[in-house]
């Protein structure tokens, strides 16, 4: 009963909220990657008959856009289909595509169909919880980084920020056994008899396939995203970090600034909830290039203030350069995040803000510091910065 009274909550919020970019993201994307040579043929045919048995596609796809794709996850798709768009080649697609080449293309087409890669954002989502042992990373290693980034971010914007909490996302815990497999596929389909099925078909393509380490392979959680929360359903304002998107930014030599960046990025997508700055006369790609320019913008603001984590911008704003290269083409889109050159002034447009206060020390309310990027908003969008 809980898990269809989520369901229908968030098909009602996704009516409402129009969300694209700020919560979590179905990573894997409608058309499957194509079955080439595989270990796997007899599970590719019952993963298959059991899609047919899916009911409908309706529910899901309110679901998954309530849960917009985020620029981690839209970009693992994308990875997972070659054919839809990139603006150029990156450090980090190679490294996604290097990863994804490990598996077994019957393995990804069994999780790819049946949302094999979205069960983790789902699972920390509503099951996730804020405690003190709570592990980022992998092997846990940016716990403490990330952990007091976020105490600090909650100091430093003026909204309210009491019931803001975050959790890690780990693919392990979603696979560590059929019965957790199958807690994380009722929030996709329902219980009863077939999400067992799945949960089962699921749960034995990870634990045969080395390439997907029982869960822990990157594509599992490449991803973070805010979520603007259900009281009603005890999901507070909530912020999610995946593993995999630690891994990748670690493997491109973004290690220390990519995963703050992150955090400081979704951190400003809930300052924008609380400030309703979601607001907009703006639609479709231009509505959520705004407030991801403007998340890039209020991310930069912080890691570059004196208050906040007073990096030099100097040595940030160049390996920015580099990490926003998530940024894309698809300007019909309404998944478009703004392209690298728009997302990489808009970083420079937030450290700037930070560096010319004429108070040095003193921390702008936000909806100012919101008005100021909108005012700046055309300037950041305009054809050089394609």
């Amino acid at each position: 009963m809980f898990k269809q009274q989520l369901l229908a909550t968030c098909l009602a919020t996704a009516l409402t909220l129009g969300i694209a970019g700020a919560t979590p993201a179905m990573a894997a994307t409608p058309s499957a990657p194509a079955v080439t040579q595989t270990r796997f043929p007899q599970l590719v045919a019952r993963a298959q008959a059991l899609q047919a048995r899916l009911p409908g596609t309706k529910g899901v796809a309110a679901l998954e856009r309530t849960v917009g794709a985020t620029q981690w996850a839209q970009l693992a798709g994308n990875a997972i289909n070659p054919g839809d768009y990139q603006c150029k080649s990156t450090a980090l697609n190679t490294y996604l595509d290097n990863e994804i080449a490990k598996i077994d293309p019957g393995s990804l087409f069994v999780l790819a169909i049946l949302g094999g890669f979205d069960l983790p954002n789902y699972d920390a989502l509503v099951y996730g919880s804020d405690t003190p042992a709570n592990a980022y990373g992998a092997n846990g290693e940016y716990t403490l980084k990330l952990t007091h980034e976020f105490r600090d971010l909650k100091r430093f914007w003026d909204v309210d920020t009491r019931s803001f909490d975050m959790v890690p996302m780990h693919g392990t815990e979603v696979y560590a056994s059929v019965e957790s497999t199958e807690r994380a596929v009722e929030l996709l389909y329902g219980p009863g008899d077939l999400a067992h099925q799945i949960a089962e078909l699921l749960y034995s393509v990870v634990q045969s396939d080395p390439a997907l380490q029982k869960g822990a392979h990157p594509l599992f959680t490449f991803n973070a995203f805010a979520f603007p929360g259900l009281p009603e359903l005890g999901i507070p304002e909530r912020i999610v970090v995946g593993d995999g998107i630690m891994q990748g930014m670690e493997a491109v030599g973004l290690g220390d600034t990519g995963p703050r960046a992150i955090l400081a990025h979704e951190f400003g997508h809930q300052v924008q909830f609380k400030d309703n700055l979601f607001d907009s006369p703006l639609t479709g790609a231009e509505a959520t290039r705004r407030t991801e320019l403007m998340a890039d913008a209020f991310g930069t603001y912080y890691l570059t203030h004196k208050r906040g984590l007073a990096l030099n911008a100097k040595r940030l704003l160049p390996s920015e350069a580099s990490f926003y290269q998530v940024g894309d083409c698809g300007f019909d889109s309404d998944g478009h995040h703004g392209t690298p050159n728009q997302r990489l002034r808009s970083s420079t447009w937030g450290a700037d803000v930070a560096a010319s206060a004429q108070k040095q020390g003193h921390i702008q309310p936000s909806l100012w510091l919101g008005a100021q990027f909108d005012a700046e908003l055309p300037f950041l969008v305009q054809p050089d910065a394609q």
